[in-house]
């Protein structure tokens, strides 16, 4: 694949996001995880120019979240990890919520479900807490 974007900061483990195209165009079954949450994923050769890497493991398909700063997390009952509804034009889907201290009201979803759903970067969503 190319044109990947590697991020940072550094973690403890290499951790490779894709897209479900992406898992589907590499023949990979990778589940639906939470940022760091790597037990019992596949591995895969990464190959840039000359070097390589071979992880064990630590491929996943990226968790829809939305973030959240935990200055205001209280105030408006929302906790890490719980369930809200993301309404958006015609459709509504679910979501988690990812609380940390530079967190920000914004939602991740990968491009494909962007795609799916008909949305871009700035279209506005709204958030529904949902009873635990």
């Amino acid at each position: 694949i190319n044109h990947v974007r590697v991020l940072g900061p550094f973690r403890s483990e290499v951790q490779v996001e894709l897209l479900g195209s992406d898992l589907e165009y590499l023949g990979l079954d990778a589940p639906v995880r939470r940022s760091g949450d790597l037990k019992n994923t596949p591995g895969i050769n990464i190959i840039s120019g000359e070097k390589k890497l071979y992880i064990d493991h630590g491929v996943i398909r990226a968790e829809r979240h939305v973030h959240v700063n935990t200055a205001n997390e209280t105030g408006l009952g929302l906790h890490e990890r719980d369930k809200v509804l993301m309404h958006a034009k015609d459709i509504t889907f679910d979501a988690v919520v990812k609380v940390s201290d530079n967190g920000y009201y914004e939602l991740h979803i990968d491009k494909d479900e962007a795609e799916e759903y008909g949305l871009k970067n700035g279209d506005v969503v709204e958030l529904e807490k949902c009873g635990k």
